[in-house]
């Protein structure tokens, strides 16, 4: 390599020490467990209690259960990890997620479901807060934003087994249960060999989520409404799909789409904000979002969907991506748990307010108020990030 270039990105990832890649393998692990269970209960329950005639807002309520379990451990993850240390809590969280699947099949009835989707949350909370503390453990130098691309890449895949599943084992039976239960297992193996860094100074062990928040407000905000489109659409989609003409293996199929793009294109999101300023790479994902949700109720049921909705999909998860780039240059020690209990209450947040409010709407207006409203929502994180960035300048 001459002097003065730039080291490439692959040169950067294979610099990562063996430390380092042990976490990223224990995160990639943890947050495959959260990934399949989420992916694969929000499409397939949907799916289930829509076949009962149940109606879009209480489809939405149901699904809001998972968040609220989610917000409610988030808080209590920095003592716990004091406590037990973060492996041991990610290996019961991890049990805890796999029962908890089995337990939609074993008790089929909307009154346990409301049980076991909040179970899903306080397990789903755990793994998605720690595991993202340690990829941002493990995204240290130059290449921190592919290697959150790289993380990023590999949770959409996650999201995006149970869609693609659901056409193969059906949406009857035990087999999607089993199958998303038994992967949770097998994801426990790398954790085994990852150490952590769970212990801090003494200063650092007050800083809770509620104390990171306001040093972060565009990052958590990002991060909510990143949630506010992630929950909605994977709990509503599908009846967005079927009421738009499709079949539902073919709306299956479109959320897996919708949600694997960024397995694809992530990378090119991350390698852009390794050389742009990442809040303009932010806001730049947020104009696209807002056009692609505008064009998607145009094009549905023929060929153009399909790239509209990988670009959709790659557009509006990357300012996740990006946000925790940020966050890992910003913050050290026990903030990163901090910081990443955070994260996951404001994911919490947007699937609390999401299902519901997305439900009530498409009731109210049709299947097409579902990308209307998430096109809002960035919309007005576009407007809240320019109006920041320009008071800074200021």
């Amino acid at each position: 390599m001459r002097a003065g270039t730039k080291p490439t990105a692959s040169r950067n990832l294979r610099s990562l020490d063996k430390q380092q890649i042990q976490r990223l393998a224990a995160a990639i692990a943890t947050i495959v467990t959260f990934d399949v269970a989420m992916g694969l209960t929000y499409p397939l329950l949907t799916f289930l209690l829509k076949a009962q005639d149940y109606g879009e807002a209480v489809i939405g309520l149901n699904a809001a259960m998972t968040p609220i379990g989610l917000i409610l451990v988030s808080y209590f993850i920095p003592p716990l990890v004091s406590l037990m240390g973060s492996k041991t809590l990610v290996r019961i969280a991890a049990v805890l997620m796999c029962v908890t699947l089995l337990g939609f099949k074993a008790f089929p009835s909307i009154e346990a479901w409301f049980v076991l989707r909040f179970l899903l949350g306080v397990a789903g909370g755990i793994l998605f807060g720690l595991s993202e503390t340690w990829v941002v453990q493990a995204a240290d130098g130059p290449a921190r934003a592919r290697i959150m691309a790289l993380y990023a890449a590999i949770l959409s895949a996650g999201f995006a087994i149970g869609p693609f599943m659901l056409p193969f084992t059906g949406y009857e039976g035990w087999m999607p249960f089993v199958i998303a239960s038994s992967l949770g297992i097998l994801t426990l193996i790398p954790i085994i060999f990852v150490q952590t860094e769970d212990r801090t100074v003494d200063e650092d062990k007050a800083m809770t989520m509620l104390d990171f928040m306001p040093l972060a407000p565009m990052l958590v905000t990002a991060v909510f409404v990143f949630s506010f489109m992630d929950s909605g659409v994977l709990a509503l989609f599908p009846i967005f799909g079927t009421e738009s003409g499709l079949s539902k293996d073919v709306t299956s199929y479109a959320l897996g789409v919708l949600i694997i793009g960024n397995a694809v294109l992530q990378f090119f999101v991350g390698w852009l904000a390794d050389r742009m300023p990442k809040y303009f790479v932010i806001a730049g994902c947020c104009l696209t979002t807002v056009i692609m949700c505008a064009i998607l109720p145009m094009v549905m049921g023929n060929l153009l969907m399909w790239p509209v909705l990988v670009i959709l999909g790659t557009a509006g998860f990357s300012i996740y991506t990006v946000s925790l780039a940020i966050f890992g240059e910003r913050f050290r020690g026990s903030a990163l748990i901090a910081g990443a209990s955070a994260f996951a209450a404001m994911w919490g947040l947007g699937g609390i307010i999401s299902p519901p409010a997305v439900g009530f709407a498409m009731e109210a207006y049709g299947p097409n108020a579902m990308p209307a409203v998430m096109g809002i929502a960035y919309a007005l994180l576009a407007v809240f990030i320019v109006m920041r960035i320009a008071q800074g300048r200021r």
